[in-house]
């Protein structure tokens, strides 16, 4: 972890970096303290420097390691099948790998499409594993910054959807996976956007900044950096309609209600909930429409080496 007061080099592209102000504390917990940001002057990726952390465990409200039910269940699983379409045309004949699976969503959408093909997934967070195997999915516990275990080699294809943000070191984790996947292989990553036309409506308040839990912040330079440390060169570039929408519903949410996640006022929870998808919806479609790849919530690309 860098110093805020005295910043090393960007990791990435080796420019200066400086101190570029603070986020808001941890939005789930009541005590979180708040978070520096250092910029890099060249590729302008962020990074997050996080204070003391808090001894309370935050996911308890953390949408990934959870199974979304009724109008929110269904949207979460059409934006699950629309990420395997754009996948199909990579998927090969030796599998998927999906790294930091959460509990399950891509992997059971990929699942419905592809019955046939051999899917796994790898999640750091042992009850989201344990939530994964209860659905009948085949999921390892595994901790991101370590070896990848012999079972995940010699794939065709390997997910990682909002993970690299969270990573110490995201270029040795592609490195790694270029290393044992099979030769015609490919890597889909997504990752927020820091250069995001939203970033400029929502400014610290912007979901995707997340404080502590995303810890690098990624602009379109910080993307093709990452991979040619990595040893990869973008074979497609994409983006997903439903980042677009779901950040500038939850930014409106957190605007309007700073601490929404965790004092659940029964009459502002509701009204912030009804406000923020009046507003956020068309935000967000508008955004996407008017916003090309490089200036959209999320930037996606298809890796290979």
């Amino acid at each position: 972890m860098s110093d805020a007061s005295s910043p090393q080099p960007c990791p990435f592209c080796g420019s200066v970096r400086k101190r570029a102000g603070a986020l808001p504390p941890d939005r789930l917990i009541r005590d979180g303290a708040p978070v520096d940001l250092l910029a890099c002057t060249g590729c302008g990726t962020c990074e997050s420097i996080p204070g003391p952390p808090s001894a309370k465990p935050p996911e308890q409200h953390y949408l990934p390691h959870t199974v979304p039910t009724g109008m929110k269940g269904w949207l979460t699983d059409r934006s699950q099948d629309r990420k395997v379409s754009l996948l199909v045309p990579w998927a090969g004949q030796k599998g998927i790998v999906d790294l930091g699976c959460g509990a399950g969503g891509f992997l059971a959408a990929w699942r419905r499409a592809r019955p046939r093909d051999s899917a796994l997934g790898l999640e750091n967070d042992a009850d989201a594993a344990a939530l994964c195997r209860s659905r009948g999915l085949d999921v390892l516990e595994y901790d991101l910054g370590g070896t990848l275990p012999a079972e995940a080699g010699g794939r065709s294809l390997y997910s990682l959807w909002h993970v690299l943000e969270h990573l110490d070191d995201p270029a040795g984790l592609l490195d790694s996976i270029g290393q044992i996947m099979d030769s015609d292989g490919h890597i889909v990553v997504a990752v927020p956007n820091a250069a995001g036309l939203e970033r400029t409506v929502f400014r610290s308040r912007t979901i995707a900044w997340d404080p502590p839990r995303h810890r690098w912040h990624f602009t379109p330079e910080g993307v093709t950096a990452l991979s040619r440390l990595a040893g990869l060169e973008v074979r497609d570039r994409f983006n997903l309609l439903s980042d677009d929408i779901y950040d500038a519903v939850t930014s409106l949410q957190w605007a309007l209600y700073p601490r929404f996640w965790v004092d659940r006022h029964p009459l502002r929870s509701p009204a912030t909930t009804a406000l923020a998808l009046l507003g956020g919806i068309p935000l967000g479609l508008g955004l996407a429409l008017v916003a090309p790849w490089r200036g959209r919530a999320s930037l996606g690309v298809v890796l290979g080496r």
